[in-house]
């Protein structure tokens, strides 16, 4: 493993350089208050010199074997197409590296076991990116359940979904393929969703249903609405709608048995939003400014590593995120169609 210093700016490197990278992670380590990132790797050498030049990267590597052996990087950011995940995590487990990788984590549930146990027999770190659980917004709304503020959570909804905006994938790329992808279109937003759930009430959480419509041929683009219902251990429901539309109105609420909790503008890419309770005839509110979620991120994976605990978004959760992701597949691949 290699160490990590407790007042060290830890390097970086950086594998898959695709649009997410270069829109979220690279503007991410040039937020970071503990990292750097010292070289990226791409199987496209012009695309990883061009980056490297771009951002002032010391070094662009066109495998993760080659970039392995860089002594300077002590962390793998995992953030090729998600066929890859599992490979090039426990390879770079292999080598001594902790490991922060995207959603998900691996494309079946088998694979997530076998790079969570992997990372955890060669005693490295491992991280996966479930951003919304480090903004503000959602952290103070955990505290405020956990409190115990609203009373016991009986019902939580939560509307999730993309806007149409010109940038679908393509139908002959990867994230299209569920094999290649790890799922079908719940992966998007509806495992994003469902992870915030389990971390705001601390919870597992079983399928009670799932259904999907599509309307494929029309003006506006492929919308696509998936509606999920969950319970949590302790007995609460929860619906989610996910998937992507032309106009969203994302929001979560959580109705508990003393008051509700709900949150607005909190749910993408960006931090921030404003979050509001109402107990009794109280109704408080408070404004969260925008930040960059994926350096929180990058950052609390860091003191993770220092402090010897488990980041806020682990392997485990990852795997718990994968195995949601099958049985909602599983439902609605075998239910009724809804193409509209």
């Amino acid at each position: 493993m290699t160490p990590v210093g407790k007042d060290q700016t830890v390097g970086w490197g950086l594998v898959g350089l695709g649009r997410h990278a270069k829109k979220y992670v690279i503007p991410a380590f040039q937020a970071s208050r503990s990292s750097r990132l010292v070289a990226v790797c791409s199987e496209s050498a012009d695309r990883a010199d061009a980056i490297a030049k771009e951002h002032g990267i010391k070094s662009a590597y066109y495998s993760l074997v080659d970039m392995l052996r860089d002594e300077d990087v002590s962390c793998v950011y995992v953030c090729s197409p998600n066929h890859r995940h599992h490979d090039e995590t426990i390879q770079s487990a292999e080598a001594g590296r902790h490991v922060f990788c995207e959603k998900p984590l691996a494309t079946s549930v088998a694979a997530c076991s076998d790079v969570v146990d992997g990372c955890a027999t060669r005693h490295v770190v491992l991280g996966v990116g479930f951003h919304l659980r480090y903004n503000p917004a959602h952290q103070r709304a955990r505290e405020f359940i956990r409190s115990g503020m609203i009373g016991r959570p009986l019902y939580v909804e939560v509307c999730y979904l993309h806007q149409n905006a010109g940038d679908e994938p393509s139908p002959s790329g990867w994230r299209t393929n569920p094999t290649l992808a790890g799922g079908g279109e719940f992966l998007g937003t509806g495992v994003h969703a469902a992870d915030l759930v389990r971390y705001l009430l601390d919870t597992d959480l079983t399928l009670i249903s799932a259904a999907i419509v599509d309307q494929v041929n029309n003006e506006h683009g492929h919308q696509t609405v998936i509606n999920t219902v969950l319970r949590t251990s302790s007995g609460s429901l929860v619906s989610l709608v996910s998937g992507r539309l032309e106009r969203p109105q994302n929001r979560l609420t959580v109705y508990g048995d003393l008051g509700a909790l709900r949150i607005t503008g909190s749910l993408g890419n960006i931090g921030g939003g404003f979050l509001s309770v109402s107990v009794g005839e109280s109704l408080t509110g408070e404004t969260f400014t925008p930040v960059d979620v994926y350096a929180a991120e990058i950052d609390d994976f860091i003191e993770a590593i220092k402090a010897g605990r488990s980041p806020i978004s682990s392997g485990e959760d990852g795997l718990s995120a994968c195995a949601l992701t099958e049985a909602v597949d599983a439902v609605i691949n075998t239910g009724p169609a809804g193409h509209l």
